[in-house]
């Protein structure tokens, strides 16, 4: 029914349970996770911990996923979210 499932996860309480509900999901129809993060293309912080910061949210994603034999694939993009979200509301 389903063969990817597009989860965004965002290190937030409600991102690992709509990451949950995909990981359920995706185990009952045998389907692969998509699993996206994003980072701000123009953040004050340090774009090398950011970066880590997003690796270690979609590994905790794709570890979880494995206990249930479910396939992940990370995702890690930049945007600008101001500029972009212009294409995603259109």
């Amino acid at each position: 029914m389903f063969d990817v499932i597009c989860v965004p996860v965002d290190g937030s309480e409600y991102g690992y349970k709509a990451a949950d509900v995909a990981i359920e999901i995706a185990e009952k129809f045998s389907s692969k996770i998509a699993a996206v993060h994003v980072l701000e293309e123009f953040s004050f912080s340090s774009y090398d911990s950011e970066e880590d910061s997003g690796d270690a949210i979609l590994a905790k994603i794709t570890k979880k996923a494995a206990e249930h034999d479910v396939e992940v694939v990370e995702h890690l993009l930049t945007a600008d979210a101001l500029r972009d979200m212009k294409f995603i509301i259109n």
